[in-house]
């Protein structure tokens, strides 16, 4: 890596499909900071081989990986995510605090966040508010008259969990591929590949109830199998009925019928006929932010997750990285 004599590093904080995050430190001003990098090939076995390339994008419609993705390319990704971040002005979004380039290899300077992240909070098994997600919510309808039609990738690992129970939002994936009709997110948590932040929610809810994640064993059949443009309500259909879909209330029946309703509705669940069926359950984040307010204010204020199936470790949060899916915007 070139010198960079502003910027000391202390140690890696964070990795994703695409890119590194460090902790660093601020020479003159003595400050943290967080520094995103594209993502460097690991060697591989004994021949020391570096792969030029990191991710493959996948074209659903003809069931293929189109191409890995160039570094050039990853490059291109957190430049769009710079100037992304740069126009959003809520404050629960991480800010850009100075970029650069070393070896060929594009980086951010962000504001570095003391906290934990959702996701480890989860694992240790801590107390959620529901007011972390009604924060959430309120961040993105505010983004969204900044240019953030939708964050695209929303995840435990992607939410902070800062000062005094403030949430900060990092990562957002929407119009960062090079590839307008691309969409980067992980399919964990966007399972019917949404073009919207809802059913995240409600993927997220549904693992904070049950310690569980709903499509876990379904995602590859997802991915192989479905035709984007022709992505209607019958496939969607077709896959949550394949998906062996369990309602929270069967894995933990201690969680509140409410509760339920609200991960069902985000997800797109309906029951008809004693099968379950797509149908698009919130129209806006201000439909479901009133379910959630209309919990805690009967009482429904935090979410323990249940003992005998808290997270344990790394594995079990199945938190995979993010995909490139190939998508017609135009439709």
């Amino acid at each position: 890596m070139q010198r960079n004599d502003r910027y000391r590093i202390l140690h890696l904080i964070g990795e994703g499909g695409f890119a590194r995050a460090y902790l660093a430190l601020e020479r003159k001003a003595g400050e943290k900071v967080a520094i995103k990098m594209t993502k460097v090939p690991t060697f591989v076995g004994l021949e020391e081989t570096i792969y030029p390339y990191w991710a493959e994008v996948i074209d659903l419609e003809n069931e293929r990986i189109i191409s890995t993705k160039k570094i050039d390319d990853i490059n291109i990704m957190l430049r769009r995510e710079e100037e992304l971040l740069k126009k959003i002005r809520h404050p629960a979004f991480v800010k850009v605090l100075d970029k650069g380039e070393a070896l060929g290899l594009y980086y951010l300077v962000l504001e570095y966040i003391e906290g934990e992240t959702l996701a480890e909070k989860m694992k240790n098994g801590k107390a959620i508010h529901l007011n972390y997600f009604v924060q959430i919510i309120d961040a993105l309808i505010a983004a969204k008259k900044d240019g953030l039609e939708y964050h695209g990738d929303l995840k435990p690992k992607n939410i902070i969990i800062a000062k005094e129970n403030q949430i900060k939002i990092i990562d957002p994936s929407f119009q960062t591929s090079p590839n307008p009709f691309h969409l980067i997110t992980t399919p964990l948590y966007n399972p019917l590949i949404e073009k919207s932040d809802i059913p995240s929610l409600g993927i997220m809810l549904y693992q904070l109830l049950t310690g569980e994640l709903p499509f876990k064993d379904s995602l590859l059949d997802l991915t192989q199998d479905a035709s984007t443009d022709k992505y209607d309500t019958e496939k969607k259909d077709d896959f949550l009925k394949a998906s062996k879909f369990l309602f929270p209330r069967e894995v933990n029946p201690d969680i509140p019928k409410r509760l339920e309703n609200t991960v069902l509705r985000a997800i797109g669940i309906k029951v008809n006929k004693n099968e379950i069926r797509y149908e698009k359950g919130y129209h806006d984040l201000k439909e479901i932010k009133k379910d959630f307010e209309d919990c805690i204010r009967t009482g429904i204020n935090q979410i323990q997750m249940p003992k005998k199936t808290a997270i344990q470790n790394d594995s079990d949060m199945l938190d995979t990285d993010e995909f490139i899916f190939s998508l017609d915007y135009r439709c």
